[in-house]
């Protein structure tokens, strides 16, 4: 499901949500996991077609060994970690709130516990008013002394002033991104957040995949997923990925 290089060289796209949903519903069917596809001997490929999926791609797809060790290798010098849905650490809530639904994979920086910590969704315009930005920075403030954490998007405006703001009160903060995860992680802010354990940034997208208006829409529900409330502070009314 993951990208390893440059999108536009790639030959063979990765499934989407929708194609590893029926790769999922087919492994669980047969009692098989993920790993198990990898067995050079698997005969049960041929049945992918009762998947409505393509045997060639899965097993061109599963032949990537080689880019994603070198893409691992990358992200590990940089901090990065790569979860699957089928690790022991990934996100219980994601699965509990989304279901089938949650993404196959998630890349991130900083301490993954953290995002089962929940907390308050703080989201809104990246146009918010100046008084917007202060109700905001107090909101962020009064969750850092009631130990709650904060889980925003890392977009400027809001997202940005409500994560700055509580890790600067000291709170725990999720940051769920949806382009440029490993920029992020080696700002020099987010890597003093994510080094005393108060931030963890997360995305379900390339580390490397740059903004994307889809991703930043299907994004936002990951944040809500990932909290116990949330707080709308500001939106154009009709429009944007808030509304």
């Amino acid at each position: 499901c993951g990208r390893f290089g440059n999108e536009r060289a790639e030959q063979i796209s990765p499934l989407t949500q929708k194609e590893y949903e029926a790769l999922t519903r087919w492994l669980l069917e047969r009692k098989l996991r993920p790993a198990d596809l990898l067995d050079a001997d698997n005969t049960c490929l041929g049945d992918l077609i009762q998947a409505k999926l393509d045997q060639a791609k899965i097993s061109a797809l599963l032949r990537r060994g080689t880019a994603l060790a070198l893409a691992l290798e990358k992200w590990r010098r940089s901090g990065l970690w790569v979860l699957s849905r089928s690790d022991a650490a990934y996100p219980k809530r994601l699965k509990k709130k989304l279901g089938q639904a949650a993404p196959p994979l998630l890349y991130g920086a900083g301490e993954p516990a953290l995002l089962e910590n929940g907390g308050v969704a703080i989201v809104g315009s990246r146009d918010v008013s100046p008084d917007g930005l202060a109700f905001t920075r107090e909101l962020a403030q009064a969750c850092a002394r009631e130990g709650l954490g904060v889980v925003s998007g890392g977009a400027r405006g809001v997202d940005a002033a409500a994560m700055q703001a509580c890790g600067e009160a000291g709170g725990m903060v999720i940051g769920v991104l949806a382009a440029d995860l490993l920029r992020a992680c080696v700002n020099y802010q987010n890597r003093q957040g994510i080094q005393s354990g108060q931030l963890v940034l997360v995305s379900p997208f390339n580390p490397e995949a740059g903004f994307r208006a889809g991703n930043a829409m299907a994004r936002n529900r990951y944040i809500y997923a990932l909290a116990d409330e949330a707080v709308v502070v500001d939106s154009a009314e009709g429009e944007g990925g808030t509304w």
